[in-house]
């Protein structure tokens, strides 16, 4: 299962080249700063576009299955821990979700876009996979663990 998993994560990587291409973005690999979800729950007053108290259902699209994160504020997810299933795996993407969309909105070209980061989540979302959304947060948690700037 972990090999499906990684094959759909590579397509996933390849077809969002294509999507930054087409939108006018500079590919996911020359993302050379980004900060971790810990920087921005300690950090709201850097945060630009999005706040604290808004809610990631008002960001992202939160299937039925996990409805029950859609009133989660994005700095709670910031802070979300995981736990087991479908929901604690949606909270780990979440948390990564949510700072790589900060980053987006603050860094800018130096990150990715945030329809970009936006996509990626909702993509983790829209066909619930534990191990898929695993892999994504894995992926973005790697972006948010560059250098980040604003230290």
């Amino acid at each position: 299962m972990r090999v499906r998993g990684i094959r759909r994560l590579l397509a996933v990587s390849a077809s969002a080249v294509l999507l930054l291409t087409v939108v006018g973005a500079a590919p996911v690999a020359a993302c050379d700063q980004g900060c971790t979800p810990g920087y921005w729950k300690n950090h709201t007053d850097t945060w630009l576009t999005y706040g604290p108290n808004q809610t990631v259902g008002s960001v992202f699209v939160i299937p039925a299955e996990l409805s029950s994160l859609a009133n989660v504020t994005l700095i709670d997810a910031l802070q979300g821990k995981g736990g087991p299933g479908l929901v604690g795996a949606a909270k780990i993407l979440l948390r990564a979700g949510v700072a790589s969309l900060l980053n987006a909105a603050v860094l800018g070209d130096n990150f990715a876009y945030p329809d970009w980061v936006i996509a990626q989540v909702n993509r983790a979302l829209d066909d619930p996979d534990r191990v898929q959304m695993l892999l994504y947060a894995e992926w973005l948690d790697g972006l948010n663990n560059t250098y980040c700037p604003l230290n």
